[in-house]
């Protein structure tokens, strides 16, 4: 068992003292020997501990954590503590382990350092930033951590604990999206001013449109707003979005009675969610040539016993909203004949790749039944062929909740190596994903597999810039190709077309 799913399990060694082992032949961590060597030093135990493997070693010492002062009677644990963490620092500090004061002092040290567990550690500290905030030793630890307020991690960190004279401190370095978020963890603390700064990170709505775009390809407007989960102790707010004009040469986007702006309707938000509607405006730029694109709304964040009235536009509102927040794009926009336009970029950073290609998820559907193919990494042991009926439903979908990056691929196949790859599938979402469906390419085998039966193709994903163009929030996106290896397909019929030939 993994060291990360051992160490919240220790509590039910205490359940039953009468039935408890009493000693380490009974039970590798019998609690009543771990709380016996806490007190006497027995040596017996650093023999013991020494010979175990290192996650046991791992183990035990988030047992012994667990007893005030077992450390100082047992002095040489501490030299297998740092090694313990150094290769279990992400289980240690897990949101699920609890609060223990040298914990919490060896992860302060941690983020001062910048150890590769710094991460873990910073959401440790701000997981049970309430419960040490107020030691006598914590004053020191967060004036080390003050110089280092640029970082969004400690901001937030320090936004969490510290005291009035910090926190004003804080609240008068350059305005951020993640700082001005963070603040929001204080809202009672904080002035009319840096409530209104910090709703603007919870409660956001923004337009996207690529520079450039294609007389013969789809040309989207799009309009994202959302708001995220409001933290404890912050009052219940609505928001709400009205689209006032888009236009195109300074003229509204109308056809006969339908306009533009009518397709980003949405009822107020009242909890966290989010919309995402776009518009095609190929209708309007069929012309090679230049236009000014404008697009105007306006987002209003209000109380939550506001009238209906306010929350549905209506002029007779006589609320005041606490916040009113302008949502404007102003662009030049230029046609293009061709289907080489957009400006999306290709991610080049192997180290930013790597980090998405860990969060990848793809499978093939088919027949009712889908078979995982990538999962963080290529899928070996695939069972049995997909069986796969041309003509019908068969796709690739996959999943990026967790990425940071969009995603536009095409899937390629050949039926045997040195042979040409063939397009057979094409996709794009953009990340997180948030209000998009799961990421589907519909698969056209063409006359990579002509018999029934087993069919074995060879398959990669690539990046593709031609998809890329297709959605305009997509300004960079993945850069990797991913090699899928050899994938069994099971052909269940021909079509018409192979039956003519």
């Amino acid at each position: 068992m993994k060291l990360q799913h051992l160490l919240p399990l220790y509590a039910i060694l205490f359940l039953s003292s009468c039935n408890q082992p009493k000693t380490f032949a009974e039970d590798p961590f019998c609690a009543s020997c771990i709380e016996h060597a806490c007190k006497t030093a027995d040596p017996a135990f650093e023999s013991y501990v020494s010979g175990l493997t290192s996650e046991d070693k791992a183990q035990m010492i988030a047992l012994m954590e667990d007893h005030n002062h077992c450390f100082e009677v047992n002095s040489w644990a501490t030299a297998m503590a740092d090694e313990a963490y150094q290769t279990y620092g992400h289980a240690f500090y897990a949101p699920n382990q609890k609060m223990h004061e040298r914990r919490i002092q060896r992860a302060f040290d941690e983020v001062i350092h910048d150890t590769p567990n710094r991460t873990a550690a910073v959401g440790y500290l701000k997981h049970h930033a309430e419960s040490w905030k107020s030691a006598s030793w914590a004053k020191e630890k967060i004036t080390q951590l003050e110089e280092r307020a640029e970082a969004d991690d400690i901001f937030e960190l320090l936004v969490l604990c510290a005291d009035s004279e910090l926190l004003e401190k804080l609240t008068q370095m350059e305005s951020t999206p993640a700082r001005d978020g963070a603040l929001m963890y204080r809202w009672q603390d904080l002035s009319e001013e840096y409530q209104k700064r910090s709703l603007n990170a919870w409660i956001s709505a923004s337009w996207f449109m690529q520079q450039s775009g294609s007389a013969q390809l789809p040309q989207y407007l799009t309009l994202d707003w959302k708001r995220r989960p409001f933290p404890k102790g912050v009052p219940e707010m609505v928001a709400t979005l009205k689209v006032e004009s888009i236009k195109i040469n300074n003229q509204e986007v109308k056809r006969k009675e339908w306009q533009a702006k009518d397709e980003f309707s949405w009822p107020p938000l009242t909890t966290a969610n989010a919309h995402h509607g776009r518009v095609n405006l190929t209708p309007w730029l069929s012309s090679i040539d230049t236009y000014s694109i404008a697009a105007k709304a306006e987002m209003r964040i209000w109380p939550e016993k506001t009238s209906e009235s306010c929350l549905n536009h209506e002029e007779s509102c006589e609320d005041t909203p606490i916040l009113s927040v302008p949502v404007i794009l102003e662009r030049r926009y230029k046609v293009y004949g061709g289907l080489e336009t957009g400006m999306p970029r290709r991610n080049k950073s192997d180290s930013e790749n790597a980090v998405t290609t860990k969060t990848l998820k793809f499978e093939l559907c088919s027949q009712g039944r889908c078979q995982p193919i990538w999962d963080g990494k290529v899928i070996k042991d695939r069972g049995e062929p997909l069986p796969v009926m041309l003509g019908e439903d068969f796709y690739i979908q996959g999943s990026l909740a967790s990425a940071d990056q969009a995603v536009a691929m095409r899937l390629m196949a050949r039926s045997n190596t040195g042979q040409i790859w063939r397009e057979i599938a094409i996709f794009f979402s953009n990340a997180p994903m948030v209000y998009d469906v799961p990421m589907r390419g519909d698969i056209d085998l063409g006359d990579l597999c002509t018999d029934m039966g087993k069919c074995k193709l060879e398959m990669e994903l690539r990046p593709s810039l031609r998809m890329a163009r297709r959605d305009p929030r997509i300004s960079r996106y993945y850069g990797a190709t991913l090699a899928l290896g050899t994938i069994t397909l099971d052909i269940l019929n021909r079509t018409p077309e192979q039956i003519g030939d």
